[in-house]
């Protein structure tokens, strides 16, 4: 687990806030949107040697060549900055939906109230790669950690920060 983030995307650590982990989805969910671009670009090189170098092909397969460095370019900036973040203080997901749209959700530590995991599929499994979803005292908050590998040790990291931070929290103790 690389503990480094790109402060371009996140440069918002609170006073005596520190940085404990930071993750990433697993490479291979990287992997799986180049294997689709692959496949399509040997489908329509396949597509020109079967159906000729008529101008109505070959306007495709140029066409779809010049778009295919763009595509990999957005999926890999998704990739790459799509990042979780636990400090001291909160867990903060920033989701990269797109290059021009990014949501951060963040939820205090003290109001986690549950975290729990999911590794689905054979590939899912071999690879020890899944979903930790964290569940808050807000209803609304809720934050699903998507595609990281080892998501037992991500969920027992969090529950661990939590209870440390509620351990040494005052607004947490007062309603006990």
């Amino acid at each position: 687990m690389n503990n480094e983030i790109d402060t371009g995307i996140f440069d918002g650590l609170r006073d005596n806030e520190k940085i404990h982990f930071v993750w990433r989805r697993n490479p291979f969910t990287f992997i799986k949107a180049a294997s689709l671009i692959t496949f399509l670009t040997l489908l329509a090189v396949g597509s020109l040697m079967v159906f000729g170098a008529s101008p109505v092909t070959s306007l495709m397969v140029a066409s779809w060549l010049m778009v295919v460095p763009v595509v990999v370019g957005v999926s890999w900036y998704i990739y790459r900055y799509d990042t979780y973040v636990l400090t001291n203080q909160r867990l903060i997901d920033i989701d990269q939906e797109s290059i021009w749209h990014r949501a951060v959700a963040e939820a205090p530590l003290e109001n986690i109230q549950d975290v729990t995991y999911e590794i689905r599929g054979p590939i899912s499994t071999l690879l020890n790669m899944g979903t930790v979803v964290v569940q808050t005292a807000s209803v609304n908050t809720q934050i699903s950690i998507e595609g990281v590998t080892d998501p037992q040790a991500i969920q027992q990291a969090i529950l661990r920060r939590a209870q440390e931070r509620r351990r040494k929290s005052p607004a947490a103790n007062k309603g006990a």
